[in-house]
Order: C-alpha cells, then sequence, then structure tokens
C-alpha cells in the first residue's frame, strides 16, 4: 500500500493515479501512464500564461507488448543523481518495484518526499484557513455539548438507553 504517494496523486490532480511514474525537474514533467491516463491528462487545460515545465507524457502498455522495462530506462536516463520517494510506502505492484530496483541498479540515491510536501501542506490558502475556523468552532461547540452532557449524567448517575 502506498498511501503517501496516493495523497500526493490527489492533491496534484485531484485524482489517484495507480501504477504512474511521476519524475519532476526543473525544465519538465513527466508522466509514464496507460493509454487510458494519457487522455485524462491531455484534458487537462494548461494556463495561456503558463511558463514552467514542459509536460511530457509517455505512454506503458502492457498489451499487446509490455513496454515497461523500456519506459522505465526512458523516464530514469533522464535523472542524475537523487530520485525523491516516499520511503515509508511500500511497493504495492509490479510497476513500483521494477521501477525502485532499477534506480537502485542505476546507482541514482533515494531521498524522502515526505519532508518537501510537509513544508507545502503548510502553506494555507484563505479558503483552507477558513474550513479550519469553522471545523475548530464545530470541535469547541461539539466537546463543551458533550462533556457537559457527560458530566449531568455521570453526577446524577442517570441511566440512558442505547438504541
Amino acid at each position: 500500500m502506498r498511501p503517501l504517494t496516493s495523497d500526493f496523486f490527489l492533491w496534484l490532480l485531484d485524482y489517484e493515479f495507480a501504477d504512474t511514474i511521476l519524475l519532476i525537474t526543473k525544465s519538465k514533467v513527466i508522466f509514464a501512464v496507460s493509454p487510458k491516463k494519457k487522455e485524462l491528462l491531455e484534458k487537462m487545460e494548461i494556463p495561456a500564461d503558463y511558463d514552467g515545465p514542459k509536460l511530457e507524457i509517455v505512454v506503458r502498455t502492457v498489451k499487446p507488448v509490455d513496454n515497461t522495462d523500456e519506459v522505465i530506462s526512458s523516464v530514469l536516463a533522464q535523472v542524475k543523481g537523487k530520485v525523491a520517494i516516499f520511503q515509508k510506502d511500500q511497493p504495492d505492484g509490479d510497476i513500483t518495484e521494477k521501477t525502485l530496483k532499477r534506480v537502485d541498479a542505476s546507482g541514482l540515491s533515494r531521498g524522502d518526499m515526505k519532508e518537501l510536501m510537509d513544508k507545502v501542506h503548510m502553506v494555507k490558502i484563505p479558503s483552507e484557513i477558513d474550513n479550519m475556523k469553522v471545523a475548530a468552532k464545530f470541535l469547541k461547540w461539539t466537546f463543551d455539548n458533550v462533556v457537559n452532557e457527560i458530566e449531568d449524567i455521570v453526577e446524577v448517575e442517570k441511566k440512558i438507553k442505547h438504541s
């Protein structure tokens, strides 16, 4: 199971991309995905004034011919030095295991991506701050009412029915 990786894809794309290799460099973002996921990525609208890394999509097929090894090789050939992964995530499938073995065999070092994502998640936009305020008010209201009700029940030794 790869919960941190899944959370990352949900945060990034609002969609869980299982069996996907993602490489982010200063100059480009490479997705190695299935043909169906390629269609989803191509539907994303790039803003007119966007000046960031270029998007590259590499299609990984299994049928009729499995090109996973070639895709992993082409993606890793563009990496120099270090690969960031979520270290605590356990490999959950063939593509993850193959990719990690190839990373190790190629002499690339592994860095942990969790620390970076923790820093990214610390930054809050106004709507997130508003949601946190509402959640805090609700929690306080619930805590005050439930604690008071339980205290009343305990003090009077009132018997209540659980339905």
